[in-house]
Parts: structure tokens; sequence; C-alpha cells
């Protein structure tokens, strides 16, 4: 199994205009690491990078202090356009035997549902967010391609990809987390996934997380 950076490193390699999505970005930890590898392939790219949760800002910052040529939207990414509930996540584990961890990274447009059973010190608060659509963004930008796709975006993958359907030919690879349980609200596995990207196949399989590649990209570079 090649490590998911090596395959971005190859990807990128295999296009000269490099457009690059990452939806749900956290702290920015993995956007410094994919803008390196953009960066260093000496390419002239697009790097668009989709964040809604607003405490999340400062450490994304951070992270990314020396990457001037990122796009950044603080909003979430969905099947739909305007203002909708945003869970934001938050607590930490505090129970014995288990490595003390914060839960500021499991934010979701979806509803929390079995999370909280699996891990019982994760709370969440509702709040509001903007929500756009890859379909309109991708109009709206003018875009002719997409070459990767990152996503974690915590259950809401079914609403990512329902807003992609005018764009999925377009759109060459997806890297994604899946759940087969239904953590939050209306969560798909990885079945239904793949029954919504029907000419997108399997690469990887990290077991949570899948690298995807549509066999009838429709490359416009």
């Amino acid at each position: 199994m090649m490590d998911i950076f090596l395959r971005i490193k190859e990807i990128i390699q295999n296009t000269s205009t490099p457009i690059v999505f990452e939806i749900g970005a956290n702290d920015g930890y993995h956007t410094n690491l994919i803008y390196k590898i953009l960066e260093t392939s000496k390419k002239p790219f697009k790097f668009c990078v989709f964040e809604p949760d607003r405490r999340r800002y400062n450490s994304f910052c951070e992270n990314n202090k020396n990457n001037k040529n990122i796009l950044f939207f603080q909003y979430a990414m969905g099947n739909e356009v305007g203002f909708v509930d945003f869970y934001l996540s938050g607590g930490e584990e505090a129970r014995p035997g288990k490595q003390k961890q914060h839960f500021t990274g499991s934010s979701s447009i979806r509803k929390p549902k079995l999370v909280t059973t699996a891990w019982p010190d994760m709370v969440f608060v509702k709040d509001k967010t903007f929500v756009n659509s890859i379909d309109v963004f991708f109009k709206d930008n003018k875009l002719e391609k997409i070459d990767f796709i990152w996503m974690d975006v915590q259950g809401a993958e079914v609403d990512v990809f329902k807003g992609a359907k005018n764009t999925l030919s377009k759109i060459h690879y997806i890297y994604t987390e899946f759940c087969e349980s239904e953590l939050y609200e209306g969560e798909i596995g990885l079945k239904e996934i793949l029954k919504l990207l029907p000419n997108f196949k399997i690469i990887e399989n990290y077991g949570g997380d899948v690298l995807l590649e549509n066999e009838k990209f429709c490359d416009n570079r």
C-alpha cells in the first residue's frame, strides 16, 4: 500500500497545472503537508481550502504561516447554498486508561448520533455556518477540472458528493474518510459512497480512508 502523500506527489507530477481542494482542514496540519508537495512541484497550482470552524482559524494560520498561495474559505461544503446548522465539537478525553485528547476536530453539518456513544466525553454545541456546493463553486470560479480532493467532513460525505453531481466528470481523484457506523445522522458507508460516484474505483483502502480515481475523468488541461 502506497502512503497517501506519495500518491499525492504522483498525482501532482502527472498534471501541468494542479488544482487541489481540501474540504475540512481543521487546524491546517494536512494543509501544510499538501502545500509543500505543491510548492516543491514548481508548477502553477491552485489550492482551495475549506474549513467552517472559526475556532480553528488561528491554529490554521500558525501551521501555514509561510504558505502564501492558499485560497482559504471559512465555510462548509455540502448540497446547498446558504446557512445551515453546524454542530461544534468539544470536550476532552477523561476516562481512565485513555490517552488525553481534545475533541475539537469533529464538528459537522450533520447532527451527532453514535459519535457521542463511541466517545462519551465528546460534546457538541449547535451553531450556524454558511455552506456552498462544489457544483456552484466550480462554476462561479470558472474551473475546468479538479485534480485531487482531500475530504474530512465528519459524516457529511453524502452532502458533499450530492453537491458535486454536475462536476464529477471533471474530478480525477478523491481521498475521503468513511465510516460504516452512523456516527452522524444520515452518514453513509463506503458502498453507498461508491453508488454516488459511479465512475470512481478504489485505488487504496486505508481502513477508514479511501483513495478513489475517476476512470472517466474529463481532463481539460
